[in-house]
């Protein structure tokens, strides 16, 4: 995905407030239990033949980050003993 269509995709949604916040004091990553479409967005996930070998990590809002979209974590991460 080109950096303009990520960017305008993924400039807006329902902060966690209190949550993690840019250098300007903005709260960046977007909250799981938010029901806008500008947020539920973020948590639209590719079919799974798109995600071999990642998941999607519900710890902290499921990382999805204004900016950003969704961050996926390698799979083997996620299984038991594994470091996530």
């Amino acid at each position: 995905m080109p950096t303009e269509e990520r960017e305008r995709v993924t400039h807006n949604c329902t902060p966690n407030v209190p949550g993690p916040q840019n250098a300007r004091g903005d709260f960046i990553q977007c909250s799981d239990t938010a029901t806008d479409e500008a947020t539920r967005k973020f948590f639209k996930l590719p079919p799974p033949e798109y995600m071999t070998g990642f998941a999607q990590d519900p710890t902290y809002g499921d990382h999805a980050i204004v900016g950003h979209g969704i961050h996926l974590l390698p799979a083997t991460d996620m299984a038991p003993g594994g470091p996530a």
